[in-house]
């Protein structure tokens, strides 16, 4: 890890000197405890800084030596934190660590940490107070000033609190994604003729922005891809022929007809081109990402969530004629937010057995486990219930039945191979019975598996928030898995892509969809 560091700083850093701690202390019973500390190559301005009832803020100047020194040779390495407060007589002299993690983070990440470059991350959690014995609201003067001051988010990231972070920018090139899909500005833009439309269309046309600052477009490859929540799908490279360059009257016309995301603006030494975006069909993706790499290193990526549109049609029947039975519509779950293309939000969680796990988390590894996994199941399976598991087996579905609540709803998809469907239908249709006993409502739609399908990972949504699971629920009892709570953002996206799934025609046509079974 070290010569990583080293290699990077020697590479990227012209002057090893402009390096700089940011630390944040509090005092407690007498004693200045560390709330937050962050090592970083950002050029700021030494200075300390009072802030209100025993809080301050410390910027001072660090050597690459010491920047070194805190970064382990090997990650199965200890290191020791220099992080007594200066100028001040404490008895927290240097604490010892054993938990690191090391991160290449993009410029989209490192917003929240007061750069706008991509960097090597290395982070430390210290034997201290933990997370719950810091009060964010007490400690809310001084996440102000890191936030305005530094442009360091610890108000938006308490699972933070007592972390340590070095922090080496990579400022050899920069991804954006310019924000470009507001209706009102193209409309003003395309009417309003005292605009000076092309220079500002030019705006909106460039979805992607890279900025090569040192390196060259001969030494790069930037590649346009698209994942289906972190599964790779697709990806192409972007052509830097002549034949693939795109004019400035090119680039205002495809913003005048919305057609965004269809340029990739590169910027190096020698000025701006811009570049039609790879065109390819991905068809489940849930996000785009350009990405510059370097000898296959990633120096830098930026994303966004793809906003699925489709059509339903509708058949008006003359009396006697016949028609497919209609797809029923899942009831949603989630309302839907007001879509803005650009980076999602990032909100980490950390709990207190390790800084790499979610919150809210569920590890199995005991029958004791696999029973506190079913329990937490049964107490969300009211109201609206979708469940995505391609391997579900009627066996579970009929338990759900019965620890349900009366007025739950099920939107069922599961993805089996055909042989194995024909041995279970009747199986799934006695479950359909059992609902209906119930008076519970229950749907079950089958995406068959024995050509590439998009239903694989498993998932829980209910209004209690979303639920991502590590494997089938039979298998649940037998195998070390990992139950996890899922953000609100990421919980809507995967359910516009469920209702997609069961309810869209075009869909059910392309991959054989089949009603197994209703109770509607």
């Amino acid at each position: 890890m070290k010569a990583e560091a080293e290699r990077l700083l020697d590479e990227v850093h012209d002057s090893k000197d402009d390096i700089f701690e940011v630390s944040a202390w509090k005092d407690k019973d007498g004693d200045y405890v560390n709330v937050f500390s962050i090592i970083t190559t950002e050029q700021l301005e030494e200075e300390e800084l009072e802030i209100d009832s025993g809080m301050q803020v410390i910027v001072s100047r660090c050597s690459k030596e010491d920047l070194l020194n805190y970064i382990p040779e090997d990650f199965n390495d200890s290191v020791y934190l220099k992080i007594s407060p200066p100028h001040r007589a404490s008895s927290s002299e240097t604490r010892r660590t054993t938990d690191v993690r090391v991160t290449r983070r993009s410029s989209e990440d490192m917003l929240d940490w007061g750069s706008d470059f991509p960097a090597l991350c290395f982070e430390y959690w210290p034997k201290g107070p933990t997370r719950k014995e810091w009060d964010p609201q007490e400690l809310t003067p001084l996440t102000d000033v890191l936030s305005e001051r530094y442009g360091i988010r610890l108000d938006r990231h308490h699972e933070r609190l007592g972390n340590h972070l070095v922090v080496i920018e990579d400022r050899r090139a920069k991804v954006h994604h310019h924000e470009s899909s507001e209706d009102g500005i193209v409309e003003q833009l395309h009417e309003d003729s005292s605009v000076p439309t092309e220079e500002s269309l030019l705006e909106l046309a460039d979805g992607w922005r890279v900025n090569l600052q040192q390196v060259s477009k001969d030494e790069v490859d930037v590649v346009v891809r698209s994942e289906e929540y972190g599964d790779l799908l697709h990806e192409e490279l972007l052509d830097f022929d002549e034949t693939n360059e795109v004019t400035n009257n090119e680039a205002a016309e495809f913003a005048r007809n919305r057609n965004f995301n269809s340029v990739v603006a590169v910027t190096d030494g020698t000025g701006t081109t811009r570049y039609r975006t790879p065109q390819y069909i991905a068809p489940g993706s849930s996000d785009q990402i350009c990405t510059v790499r370097k000898n296959g290193l990633t120096l830098d990526q930026a994303s966004v969530d793809i906003v699925r549109g489709f059509e339903f049609n509708v058949n008006v029947m003359t009396p006697g004629s016949t028609s497919e039975p209609e797809i029923p519509v899942p009831t949603q779950i989630f309302a839907e937010s007001d879509y803005k293309m650009g980076p999602p939000a990032w909100e980490e969680q950390i709990t207190d057995f390790g800084p790499t796990i979610a919150t809210n988390t569920w590890v199995i590894e005991t029958d004791e486990d696999y029973t506190d996994v079913l329990q937490e199941l049964y107490s969300r399976f009211s109201s609206t219930v979708k469940i995505m598991d391609p391997y579900l087996r009627p066996d579970d579905l009929s338990m759900f039945i019965e620890e349900a609540s009366p007025d739950a709803e099920f939107w069922i998809l599961v993805g089996y191979r055909t042989n194995d469907m024909d041995s279970m239908r009747s199986d799934f249709e006695d479950c359909i019975d059992e609902a209906n006993d119930k008076g519970i409502e229950m749907s079950i739609r089958w995406v068959p598996g024995d050509q590439s399908t998009p239903i694989h990972d498993r998932f829980v949504l209910t209004s209690e928030g979303g639920l991502s699971i590590g494997t089938s629920f039979n298998s649940l009892e037998s195998n070390l898995s990992i139950m996890y709570e899922l953000r609100n953002d990421d919980s809507r996206n995967i359910e516009n892509n469920f209702d997609t799934w069961y309810s869209n025609p075009e869909f059910a046509e392309e991959y054989g969809v089949e009603t197994i079974g209703s109770t509607e």
